[in-house]
């Protein structure tokens, strides 16, 4: 399945979605490539440095990244 076709929500439900795409823990921030339907690497923290919380969105929302 690809991540760019998951809806946002289930039908007839009040849960959301959400695609975790860079997991607590990690050194590496993933970016979704709309090209190739895939995550890439965008940016790798220094050593010693992880992403204290897991990040991600609701899937077929669009908003502006923010760095």
């Amino acid at each position: 399945m690809r991540f760019d076709s998951v809806p946002a929500r289930p039908p007839n439900s009040d849960c959301v979605h959400v695609i975790v795409d860079t997991p607590a823990g990690s050194a590496n921030k993933y970016k979704f490539d709309d090209e190739l339907g895939v995550f890439r690497v965008s940016r790798v923290l220094p050593v010693g440095l992880v992403f204290p919380y897991d990040f991600g969105s609701v899937p077929r929302t669009r908003a502006a990244d923010t760095v």
